[in-house]
């Protein structure tokens, strides 16, 4: 969780106030306004945050290539084994996220097979084997998810080393 907040009201009203510390002058008038704006129209305080930063970033310039090298970053992550599935998803998800403040201009947005394809490459090889085959494409990145956590509950087993113990020891028994 970034700086120890959560999706409480409390939380996300703690988020505002350390955005409206590091915004100055008019981009601060512009948060101001636009959040007070979308909490007019009913929205609850967590979009009503979203929305006047998206209004923010409107203005900002994000120079080409930039989409680039986010995707090769997105590309390059990888599931540790001290990370479990959920933290490596959330982490994905972060940098999947930061492609909505990047111009049109710059090219085009990941999409659901696209970023199925970089979540599976991130997992371990020994997973992406027995979680998605090779002839299956997916589009549901969530879905996909799900199925390799219920792969990280599955105790290891190094290279099917229990199966052939099984097998040898069942051949003996069956000899003797």
């Amino acid at each position: 969780m970034f700086l120890d907040m959560n999706d409480t009201d409390r939380s996300v009203r703690g988020l505002r106030e350390i955005i409206r510390q590091l915004l100055q002058e008019h981009d601060l008038d512009r948060f101001n306004s636009v959040e007070a704006d979308a909490r007019d129209d009913g929205h609850n305080v967590a979009t009503s945050i979203a929305t006047a930063i998206d209004a923010l970033a409107e203005k900002k310039y994000c120079p080409l290539g930039t989409q680039e090298e986010l995707h090769k970053e997105i590309k390059g992550l990888r599931k540790t084994c001290n990370m479990t599935v959920a933290e490596y998803a959330t982490k994905f998800e972060d940098l999947v996220s930061l492609e909505r403040w990047i111009l049109p201009d710059d090219g085009t947005r990941m999409g659901p097979a696209e970023q199925c394809r970089y979540f599976n490459a991130g997992m371990p090889r020994q997973w992406q084997m027995q979680v998605v085959p090779q002839q299956v494409r997916w589009t549901d990145r969530l879905w996909l998810q799900d199925r390799y956590a219920v792969r990280a509950s599955r105790p290891a087993d190094p290279g099917g080393k229990a199966k052939e113990s099984q097998e040898k020891d069942g051949g003996k028994d069956a000899k003797e």
